[in-house]
C-alpha cells in the first residue's frame, strides 16, 4: 500500500498517467490509504463513494481522479506563484539568487526527479543555470529547460541543444594541424626518362 507520507501530489498525477494507471481498479486499490488520509482525501473522497456505491466504474475514475489532481496541483503553483510574487514586491527576496532553472516536460509540467521532487535550482549566474539544465536535459527524452531571472522569462534551452554542448569536446593537441615541414627525406622522387624508337 502507498502511504500518505511516501506521497505528494505530484508523484501521484505521474502514477496516474503511467502503465501502472492502466487497471483501474487494481491501481486504485494500491493508492486508496494515500487517497483517504493525503492532502487529496478531501478533494478525492466524493469519487471513491461513487466508485463503492456502484455509480462509477474505475475507468472512468481514473479520468475524474486526473482532473482533480491536476487543479489542485494547478491551484497549489499558483498560490506559491502569488505569494513569490508578494514576497519579492515586499522586498524580502533580495538576497535569495537571482537565476531560477527548472525542467519542463512535453505537456508543461515540472519534471519530478526520483525522489517526487521538483527538478529546480536556483544560481547567482545565468551561465551555472545553463550547465544545470543541460545535464538534467542529457538523459530526459522529451524535455526542455527554462531559466527564469527574478520570476521573469529569461531563456529556453532545448534537448538538442544541451546534448551538443555536453558532447562537444575541446581539441586536443592531436587535433591541431601541422605546418607542411618541406622536402622529408625518404620521400619517393620522380624524373623524366628519354626514349627513343628505332625506324628501322
Amino acid at each position: 500500500m502507498t502511504t500518505a507520507k511516501a506521497m505528494t501530489a505530484k508523484g501521484f498525477y505521474k502514477k496516474l498517467n503511467s502503465k501502472a494507471a492502466a487497471s483501474a481498479l487494481g491501481f486504485i486499490a494500491a493508492h486508496r490509504e494515500y487517497l483517504l488520509t493525503g492532502d487529496l482525501s478531501e478533494l478525492v473522497k466524493p469519487i471513491l463513494d461513487r466508485i463503492d456505491s456502484g455509480e462509477l466504474y474505475p475507468t472512468p475514475a481514473i479520468s475524474e481522479l486526473k482532473q482533480v489532481v491536476a487543479g489542485h496541483i494547478l491551484a497549489t503553483e499558483k498560490a506559491k506563484a502569488d505569494k513569490a510574487i508578494e514576497r519579492v514586491s515586499s522586498g524580502g527576496n533580495r538576497s535569495s539568487k537571482a537565476f531560477e532553472a527548472v525542467i519542463i516536460d512535453s505537456a508543461g509540467w515540472i519534471v519530478l526527479d526520483d525522489e517526487g521532487k521538483d527538478l529546480r535550482k536556483t544560481f547567482d549566474k545565468p551561465q551555472e543555470a545553463e550547465r544545470w539544465v543541460d545535464r538534467r536535459l542529457f538523459d530526459r527524452p522529451n524535455t526542455t529547460g527554462e531559466v527564469m531571472h527574478r520570476g521573469a522569462p529569461w531563456e529556453t534551452i532545448e534537448r538538442e541543444d544541451s546534448i551538443a554542448r555536453i558532447l562537444r569536446r575541446p581539441k586536443t593537441p592531436f587535433m591541431k594541424r601541422r605546418p607542411n615541414p618541406g622536402n622529408l627525406s625518404g620521400r619517393m622522387k620522380a624524373s623524366e626518362t628519354k626514349v627513343t624508337f628505332s625506324n628501322g
